[in-house]
């Protein structure tokens, strides 16, 4: 399972913003903008999993998982 955590999120931005040569606003902290982010990117997570889901299980098939499992 993957785990995104704070700060991996916020040196990925930093890094990014970095190359991109990109500066943050006065006010604007890197903490903030990690914390804005993760939020958007948690509910974009969401709804990949939700539709992956839907197309997963739209034509399951249970014999080959059961075959594994054995």
């Amino acid at each position: 399972m993957v785990i995104i955590d704070e700060l991996f999120i916020r040196d990925y931005l930093r890094e990014r913003l970095e190359d991109d040569e990109i500066e943050l606003p006065d006010g604007v902290s890197l903490d903030d903008l990690a914390d804005d982010f993760m939020e958007y990117i948690e509910i974009d997570i969401y709804e990949w999993l939700r539709d992956n889901y839907r197309s997963f299980f739209r034509d399951f098939d249970w014999e080959p998982v059961s075959k594994k499992a054995k």
